[in-house]
């Protein structure tokens, strides 16, 4: 079996691309590879700025764009991390529904968890009906305000989606 693969874009400040590296290493340690191609990538993660609003434009519209990616590939796992992550949560999973993952910067060692229960609840098991969400659901049906001060794992729509958080309070 070949290794998944790993897209991790960074923006804005320097801590990011110090925590990029980071996240790099601790990812590969799991058997995860990079790759410089998003369309080959398993895994899509953006480590996030918001302090810098060049940076935060681009990250709206690469998650914009993989609209169509996760509809052609359910199982690809969408990730937003760092700054904007914390500060936005709720609105980026109102906007882009198709986000699996949120995770701030002070809770990024629990980033491999959170890829791995994204990767198993997005892996149909037999017998599952359908794909995606229910008409009218989104992953924000998933977190409720308070649950983003903390790891949540809550089933949702059709097919048991999971969204997963963290993200300090």
């Amino acid at each position: 079996m070949s290794a998944r693969k790993l897209y991790l874009e960074t923006f804005g400040c320097q801590m990011n691309v110090l925590d990029s590296e980071l996240v790099l290493g601790q990812l590969r340690a799991q058997g995860y590879e990079s790759t410089d191609d998003r369309e080959q990538a398993d895994v899509i993660i953006y480590n996030t700025c918001s302090v810098r609003e060049h940076a935060e434009q681009k990250v709206w519209s690469r998650l914009g764009q993989l609209r169509d990616r996760k509809q052609t590939d359910p199982h690809v796992v969408i990730g937003v991390i760092g700054c904007m992550a914390e500060r936005d949560g709720m609105n980026i999973f109102k906007r882009f529904p198709h986000v699996d993952i949120l995770c701030g910067p002070g809770e990024l060692d629990k980033l491999p968890g959170l890829i791995h229960n994204a990767v198993v609840t997005l892996t149909p098991s037999p017998g599952t009906p359908g794909e995606g969400w229910g008409e009218g659901q989104t992953a924000s049906d998933a977190v409720s305000n308070s649950a983003l001060t903390s790891i949540l794992s809550q089933s949702t729509g059709r097919g048991g989606k999971t969204r997963q958080v963290a993200l300090m309070g």
